[in-house]
């Protein structure tokens, strides 16, 4: 295990995309994980990439990111088998894509309850249990649309702003009591929310968008990942209240 990584880590929406990528990669620098989301199969299967693939140790907590009870049961769950919890990484989220004027209020409060109540209810749950280990970190992923608004993303961009701040709230709040917490701002990340918003769009149209971002290509959810990871570690031991883009440059510009 290296050195720097969390001993004990919770992490959302760890059933697929950038929550699996990250309990992979804290996995194999021998970070010990609490796997929590709705997709009680996908769970499994992440469950046995870190223990079977990895030679990891994993626990598989299904449950609703909108239930205080469920994550404060999967926290505890996890401080159970491991012994302690000193990191978080808040990485449940769903779309919503749908202009202003034909977006129900419930497609907007569901947006909000999963995208940013979700985050607030995890920090809830493992709060007390982070504050126990006396040096902790919290990673929230937001999206480029945490910093920006976007045509027909009204609920996912408020709710990500949102994420934003609450997590600069947060840093503010506990950061004198070994509590320290982040958050990264994706693009275009390469993963099952990504194909289900591209979905009949072809190979060829997703090249031409791609070419928009500085580096000319959409990333990986390793990507991310790994930036997760070095934020919970102590290699960020002094990084509290960071807003952090992972986009390509897009916050730089976008190339005609």
């Amino acid at each position: 295990m290296s050195t720097s990584s969390p001993r004990s880590a919770f992490i959302t929406g760890a059933a697929s995309g950038m929550g699996r990528a990250t309990a992979l990669e804290l996995a194999s620098r021998g970070t010990r994980v609490t796997l929590f989301d709705l997709n009680a199969a996908g769970l499994e299967e992440t469950k046995a990439l870190v223990e079977v693939t990895l030679g990891g140790s994993a626990v598989a907590y299904p449950g609703d990111v909108t239930s205080l009870d469920d994550l404060t049961a999967a926290t505890a769950a996890g401080v159970e088998a491991f012994g302690s919890l000193d990191a978080v990484a808040a990485c449940a989220g769903i779309e919503v894509i749908k202009p202003f004027l034909e977006q129900s209020v419930d497609e907007w409060t569901r947006c909000l309850d999963i995208n940013l109540t979700g985050v607030m209810l995890t920090a809830r749950a493992a709060l007390p249990h982070l504050l126990d280990a006396g040096k902790a970190s919290i990673v929230a992923v937001a999206s480029d649309c945490g910093t920006h608004g976007y045509p027909d993303w009204s609920a996912y961009c408020a709710a990500k702003h949102g994420v934003v701040g609450l997590i600069k709230s947060l840093a503010m709040e506990f950061g004198a009591r070994g509590v320290r917490s982040n958050v990264v701002t994706p693009g275009w990340i390469i993963t099952p929310m990504h194909e289900r918003i591209l979905e009949g769009v072809s190979e060829e149209e997703r090249k031409e968008a791609a070419k928009g971002n500085p580096m000319g290509r959409f990333a990986q959810a390793s990507e991310v990942a790994t930036v997760l990871a070095h934020l919970l570690s102590d290699e960020a031991s002094y990084t509290n209240g960071l807003v952090y883009p992972i986009d390509g440059g897009t916050t730089a510009g976008y190339l005609e």
